[in-house]
């Protein structure tokens, strides 16, 4: 069997999706058909991953309706800053996924820009993930070395997003609503790119701008460092200005999310003639589980394609290697389809990026193993590489990395299985 085609068709599903969900279009099209005021004087906010192409949508919209953008502040990732010149724009890169010294300058001109608003005026604030790392200013008497430290535990721990950012919510002056608190200016809208569970504006760059909750303990298998106890016990308060209130004019909207990139997937999928099956629910389980279960129904039948999303979890060893838990499940999966003939695999985030590495995922399939033991790098061991989180090394002796760069986009990672027995 020739597998290059199949592998060929999975990249353009996966490509369908990723154009479904663009920030660049989304916002654009939102904006375009969205009344706005001509007479009113409009400021732009951009944050996460996709903010670079968010705010070329926004800048796009605007200018087709002959509007002036005052300022404009971006706040994105390193290497995501692939925007056209603006007019009045200022743009910041920190780091993800574990925060830098950079985010905290973020944070303090996020707080800045949002302050200097006119009250007259109206914030359009643009929303994507990776914000919850990018956007940073510490509670009174937290550092930067603790930060890394409490952000690094809670990557190697395996836990969902949710429960992290609750842990991280606790230490932030501008996390759980607290920017929102913040705002000059009394109309804000603000449009997300959801990837996180139920669209939860909540948890979408730790709720920046959603209403503040009070939660109660988190019950998490997470070793928190003394100091975070100690503060979080204590009466250690804000170093910030909360008399401003809130916008009285709010509107926040859901632009994209990942339910949307599986129906465009499944829609390509299906006029290449494959029957489809979409797992609606939110795949969060450990990898090893999904990877059982996602063969499990891919091998029930023949010409079928099995498209899935989500974030699955994997718990990292002391020291662990390259590549992210896309990586991590594409391997675990080319081990079980070793020699299964007619059996593909595609794992890959919908940002471009996939943990500490530079590719988005992979692409696998029955032959995977035996091209990684005929290269040059034929010593690598499969079960090992797992084991060590290392799955990129041989991944790359197999042939199977995929390598977009920044995408545009992010609504959590895809998960797009192919029996083509």
């Amino acid at each position: 069997m020739d597998n290059s085609k199949p592998r060929e068709q999975l990249l353009e599903i996966y490509a369908a999706a990723l154009s479904a969900v663009n920030g660049e279009t989304v916002v654009k099209q939102y904006l375009e058909e969205l009344d706005l005021d001509s007479k009113q004087d409009y400021y732009v906010l951009a944050t996460g991953k996709a903010a670079a192409a968010m705010m070329q949508g926004a800048y796009q919209a605007m200018a087709d309706k002959k509007i002036s953008i005052q300022a404009a502040l971006l706040i994105t990732k390193y290497d995501h800053l692939n925007i056209q010149p603006q007019e009045n724009l200022e743009s910041v890169e920190a780091g993800h996924p574990i925060p830098d010294a950079n985010s905290l300058i973020a944070g303090e001109k996020v707080v800045e820009f949002v302050n200097q608003i006119p009250k007259d005026a109206h914030l359009i604030a643009l929303v994507s993930g990776g914000s919850s790392a990018l956007v940073e200013k510490l509670k009174n008497g937290i550092n930067l070395e603790q930060l890394l430290e409490l952000n690094k535990q809670l990557y190697t721990a395996g836990i969902s997003i949710d429960v992290m950012n609750v842990i991280r919510q606790k230490i932030s002056s501008v996390k759980n609503g607290r920017l929102l608190r913040q705002i000059n200016c009394e109309t804000l809208t603000v449009l997300y790119l959801s990837d996180v569970p139920k669209d939860d504006i909540h948890v979408i760059g730790s709720g920046m701008f959603a209403e503040e909750i009070i939660y109660d303990e988190i019950d998490s298998d997470v070793n928190l460092p003394a100091w975070y106890i100690e503060i979080n016990n204590s009466s250690v308060g804000l170093d910030v200005n909360f008399d401003l209130g809130k916008p009285k004019q709010l509107k926040q909207v859901v632009l994209a999310n990942l339910t949307q990139a599986k129906q465009a997937a499944a829609k390509y999928a299906r006029s290449l003639g494959y029957e489809v099956t979409v797992i609606d629910s939110l795949i969060t389980a450990d990898y090893l589980e999904f990877k059982k279960m996602l063969l499990t129904q891919l091998s029930l039948k023949t010409n079928h394609i099995l498209i899935a999303g989500g974030e699955v979890t994997i718990k990292l060893p002391a020291n662990p290697g390259e590549g992210g838990r896309c990586q991590s499940l594409a391997l675990a999966t080319a081990i079980e389809i070793d020699n299964r003939k007619g059996f593909f695999f595609l794992a890959a985030g919908t940002d471009g990026s996939d943990g500490p590495s530079f590719e988005t995922g992979a692409i696998v399939d029955y032959e995977s193993i035996i091209r990684a033991k005929l290269s040059e790098y034929h010593q690598l061991n499969a079960q090992e590489s797992l084991k060590q989180a290392n799955a990129n090394d041989f991944l790359a002796a197999s042939g199977d990395l995929i390598l977009t760069g920044p995408t545009g986009t992010n609504v959590m990672d895809l998960y797009i299985g192919l029996n083509c027995n």
